[in-house]
């Protein structure tokens, strides 16, 4: 446990979100660590502030009864059918107009097409969702441990697959824990490494087809794709391509 580990989890810690063995591990690095401790009474001070100085308002007693009046009566209040209206004419033949150009169009495209396109959203859907678990810790993390075997059983029932939750630790990418997504519509899963000052986070997801690995750059982060196994993944990082594909490696070989 290092202190900057700490400075991460130590919110999460505070309101009770994080397993055992994880609030296990930071409460004897605090009680070994002055700074850290230090910080700890300030983030329960500030907490404690907080709860004793933040307004509270209460509903005033009418509002309950006039809420269940008023859904009441929109429940026993009859609905009116309304009449159903024939199109016009030439409203008709709009309609087929537009789906005659439509449909035109959209076979000039198809031919037009090249016949191996592979465009995916993938990557950018990937990129969207690592920016917006930046933005909120909470979000980032549903269960935070460096154990693998704590992290893998938390998708059981989850997922309708098995993620790959590799201990890459001795290369310096330190498991911090994981979460479930929704991509492409598929559910996802969803691992968050560190790698120096800057989160990694894989996502898993089935696939169909093997796919070497593909580094890219999306909006200034290295995005790292491929398949194996059943598996897609896609990991993405403030890093260089360099060590996205370091880490793409990596993974790849602990298959």
């Amino acid at each position: 446990m290092t202190c900057a580990r700490n400075r991460q989890m130590l919110d999460a810690w505070i309101d009770q979100e994080l397993d055992s063995a994880t609030c296990a591990e930071l409460a004897q690095h605090v009680a070994a660590c002055t700074v850290c401790s230090t910080l700890l009474a300030e983030r329960q001070a500030l907490r404690q502030r907080i709860k004793s100085n933040a307004p509270y308002f209460a509903a005033p007693a009418s509002l309950r009864p006039a809420v269940i009046r008023a859904l009441e009566a929109a429940q026993q209040k009859p609905s009116r059918p309304q009449p159903a209206r024939r199109p016009s004419r030439w409203q008709v033949l709009a309609l087929t107009g537009c789906s005659a150009v439509a449909s035109a169009l959209l076979t000039v495209w198809m031919l037009r097409a090249p016949v191996d396109s592979t465009f995916s959203p993938w990557p950018e859907q990937v990129v969207a969702h690592h920016v917006a678990s930046l933005g909120d810790p909470r979000h980032m993390i549903e269960v935070a441990s460096t154990d693998r075997h704590t992290i893998k059983p938390w998708f059981h029932g989850k997922l309708d697959f098995a993620p790959m939750v590799a201990d890459l630790s001795a290369d310096g990418y330190v498991l911090q824990g994981a979460r479930q997504e929704r991509l492409d519509p598929q559910p996802t899963a969803a691992l968050v490494y560190q790698w120096r000052e800057h989160p990694i986070t894989l996502f898993m997801t089935r696939a169909a087809l093997a796919e070497p690995i593909t580094i890219k750059t999306i909006r200034g982060f290295s995005v790292a794709t491929w398949a194996a196994g059943g598996v897609r993944f896609a990991a993405v990082a403030d890093t260089d391509v360099r060590e996205m594909e370091r880490f793409a490696r990596l993974l790849q070989a602990t298959r």
